[in-house]
């Protein structure tokens, strides 16, 4: 094979600027390589940050949406009104000593031993028992039994019933008229439920799907009560929807007093006065 000093001038002349050629073509590629992959890089990070931006604004504007949204609802006349008719009825009911009559009791113990218990193990997890949720207080238990145990509705429809065909007016009349308002107000934002919750003792005396009125949740939740002032007449608690209540799942709350308001009147209370709870969605 012959050396390179060898060759003819002309060959030599060719295979230099051969290598040239070459090593300028692998230069210039790995320069346009790097480059290509830095832009590349640069624009995948901007995108992610872009979309980082975006998400976080996201967040942002949905948090800020729940909150305008509770503290709304928790400032209407409506729900004022509500939580204090509410509030009423409940004390009344367990003033006059309220309480299921004959198998009304054991439809209460049957709907926690039948649907509540199995759906909460299922949904924790872990083994629970009908007795550690059943309500000691007898109006409490009239209230599920009404509006849950006896309920003509499936589980999960709960809500359907506006009001009983019988029993206790003192509970039944502000129910029939605020429960449709509600109702539709959860539906229209999509939330799990809607909470009105007594500052006294924590009681949930209010629950569009009625599952939150158990004695049980009310024990684990009642801090929510009790960290309302004496100026309040109770809390309103929005947990955003994640499912279907009848789940059990966890859900997202925010929540917001509900202040009394010093209102002077010159006559009798008009019921048309009221602003009913807005319930298109944005």
């Amino acid at each position: 094979m012959p050396q390179f000093r060898d060759l003819s001038i002309r060959t030599k002349l060719l295979l230099t600027l051969l290598g040239i050629g070459v090593a300028s073509i692998g230069v210039i590629g790995w320069v346009g390589y790097s480059s290509a992959k830095r832009s590349l890089e640069e624009e995948a990070f901007g995108k992610l940050a872009g979309v980082q931006s975006n998400k976080a604004n996201a967040v942002e504007d949905y948090v800020r949406e729940i909150r305008d949204q509770v503290v709304t609802t928790s400032e209407n006349d409506q729900t004022v009104q509500a939580m204090q008719d509410f509030r009423s009825a409940f004390r009344v009911l367990d003033e006059r000593n309220a309480v299921p009559m004959g198998d009304e009791t054991e439809a209460v113990q049957s709907y926690y031993e039948d649907e509540f218990v199995p759906r909460l193990e299922e949904g924790t997890g872990e083994e629970a028992s009908a007795e550690a949720y059943v309500p000691e207080e007898g109006h409490i238990q009239y209230l599920q039994n009404k509006y849950i145990a006896s309920n003509p509705n499936p589980v999960g429809e709960k809500d359907k019933l506006n009001r009983p065909d019988e029993g206790w007016e003192a509970y039944h009349v502000p129910h029939a008229e605020y429960h449709d308002d509600f109702r539709r107000f959860l539906h229209a934002f999509n939330y799990y439920d809607i909470f009105l919750v007594e500052p006294d003792d924590g009681h949930i005396v209010y629950s569009v799907y009625r599952w939150s009125t158990r004695d049980g949740v009310r024990r684990r939740r009642s801090t929510s009560g009790r960290a309302c002032s004496t100026g309040r007449t109770g809390t309103a608690i929005l947990p955003r929807r994640s499912g279907r209540p009848e789940k059990l799942e966890p859900a997202k709350r925010a929540a917001s007093p509900i202040l009394r308001r010093m209102v002077r009147r010159t006559g009798p209370r008009r019921r048309s006065s009221r602003r009913p709870l807005r319930t298109r969605a944005r």
